[in-house]
């Protein structure tokens, strides 16, 4: 689904004189390099209300957080 669009609409409004198949494969070509430019060094991006939001989850850094009792304070940073 593209943002309260269903993919086969979006498919057919782009590609119209693909067949089917070709039009889900282009669909799905095209959300992965939007999905790469929006996550260029690897941080996932999520659609959120208020806009695009990039997720940084680094367990090591969070394991070494709950090691020194650390956990809440480094969450409240954002984990920085």
């Amino acid at each position: 689904m593209w943002i309260r669009h269903d993919g086969d609409a979006v498919a057919e409004a782009l590609w119209p004189e693909a067949e089917r198949r070709k039009q889900q494969n282009n669909v799905h070509v095209q959300t992965t390099l939007l999905r790469r430019a929006l996550e260029p060094w690897g941080v996932s991006t999520y659609l959120d209300a208020g806009g695009l939001v990039r997720a940084d989850v680094d367990l090591a850094r969070l394991r070494a957080a709950v090691a020194a009792g650390d956990a809440a304070a480094s969450a409240a940073r954002g984990g920085s």
